[in-house]
C-alpha cells in the first residue's frame, strides 16, 4: 500500500472481482481509514448490457463488499459510462443504493497537451429505488 497523506481519506470505487481476489489489500485500505465502494463486479460498459445483467453487476459487487467489508459500499459508481442512465439508477436503487456517483474526467494535463488543466465535474445522483425499504448501507438517511 503506498504511503498516503495522513488524515486524507480516499474512496476506492472497486470492481468486485478485485477485492474478492485480493481481500488482504482491501483490508489494508479499510484499516488505513479509507472507504471501499461499488464499481460493478466485472467492470463492463453498463450501457451495453440488458437490465438483468446491469442488476447482476451491481448486486454481485455489493455482496462482495458486504462479505469482506461490512458497512462499506455506501455509494455506487457505474462502469463504462460517465453518466448514469435511468436503467442504471433504477438497478442501483433496487440494490439498496441511494446515491450514484457519476462524473466525467478528461485528462487534459498530459505532457504536450495544449488543452489546459483537467476538468472534473462530480455529480452525485439520487438512485431510484423500487420501494421504500431502508438502505442496508451505513450512514444512509
Amino acid at each position: 500500500m503506498p504511503k498516503l497523506q495522513p488524515n486524507v481519506p480516499i474512496t476506492v470505487f472497486a470492481a468486485g472481482q478485485w477485492p474478492a481476489r485480493y481481500p488482504d489489500l482491501a483490508g489494508l485500505i479499510l484499516q488505513a481509514g479509507h472507504e471501499l465502494d461499488n464499481h460493478t463486479c466485472t467492470h463492463p460498459a453498463l450501457t451495453e448490457l440488458p437490465a438483468s445483467q446491469v442488476s447482476e453487476e451491481i448486486t454481485a459487487c455489493r455482496d462482495v463488499l458486504a462479505r469482506l467489508a461490512p458497512g462499506e459500499g455506501r455509494y455506487f459508481r457505474p462502469s463504462g459510462t460517465s453518466q448514469a442512465t435511468p436503467l442504471i439508477l433504477t438497478a442501483a436503487g433496487a440494490a439498496g443504493y441511494r446515491t450514484v456517483v457519476d462524473f466525467d474526467c478528461r485528462c487534459r494535463n498530459r505532457p504536450g497537451s495544449t488543452r489546459g488543466p483537467a476538468r472534473t465535474a462530480n455529480r452525485p445522483t439520487r438512485a431510484r429505488p423500487k420501494d421504500r425499504r431502508p438502505s442496508p448501507h451505513k450512514d444512509q438517511k
